[in-house]
């Protein structure tokens, strides 16, 4: 059942997390208007969320557990700063750059726009030109309609296109794929173009199902101090 507040219905199901419906009047007859849907666009972290290659998986132990009778539970994690969704601070690459804890909220959080470009291959500055630029300074791509969480997509930023991107005064890059960079290259040269100017990366973001267009950004990395990047509860909410 929804639940009423303030004349507003919500609905609750998996992704859109939280559908926002209204009562209104549409031609003269009573009708149902969605107004907002907030979407989850964060990966779920266990020991089966794969890491990026080379990277350790996520461990978990048990301090206290109920099976073992113990009246509480009580556990330690242990994983990758770039497990699941996360964001890359500027210190992932260059030592004096900031850390994740350093990071503007003003930034991470805001107008965005999804583009949705269907790759799996590199995205070109071309195909950024061809979908326009949001005036938000916040760019989401979307690489993957429908389909599976896993395997995850594999589209990259070329890097004429992370260049071009900073060109356009862009605060925030983010992508579907595990990062921005071709996984094959070591040299991670569109990191390198977007964190040099401080341009927040935030990566494996779960945008298979949201619609393309503007949106309202929430992405609160853990404020891990001096940390080269963070995992991240990232909200959108778009216009219904």
């Amino acid at each position: 059942m929804p639940r009423q507040w303030a004349g507003h219905f919500f609905y609750l199901k998996t992704n859109p997390i939280l559908t926002i419906l209204q009562y209104g009047k549409e031609n003269g007859k009573n009708s149902v208007i969605i107004e907002a849907m907030l979407w989850d666009l964060t990966l779920p972290l266990d020991e089966s969320t794969p890491p990026f290659p080379g990277d350790p998986a996520l461990e978990r132990k048990y301090l206290m557990d109920y099976r073992r009778g113990d009246e509480m539970q009580l556990s330690t994690v242990s994983f990758s700063t770039h497990l699941g969704t996360h964001v890359d601070a500027p210190l992932h690459i260059f030592p004096n750059g900031k850390g994740v804890d350093q990071l503007d909220l003003g930034m991470l959080c805001g107008p965005a726009v999804v583009v949705e470009i269907l790759t799996e291959e590199g995205i070109s500055a071309d195909m950024i030109r061809r979908h326009g630029l949001p005036k938000s300074g916040r760019i989401l791509f979307k690489t993957r309609h429908g389909g599976a969480l896993y395997p995850r997509p594999t589209a990259w930023l070329e890097p004429e296109a992370a260049a071009f991107l900073v060109q356009q005064d862009i605060c925030l890059v983010g992508i579907d794929s595990a990062s921005v960079d071709r996984a094959q290259d070591p040299t991670l040269p569109s990191h390198r173009l977007l964190l040099r100017k401080e341009v927040i990366i935030v990566e494996n973001l779960v945008l298979h199902e949201v619609v393309p267009g503007p949106a309202e950004l929430i992405c609160l990395p853990l404020k891990l101090v001096g940390g080269d990047g963070a995992p991240a509860r990232v909200v959108l909410q778009s216009a219904g």
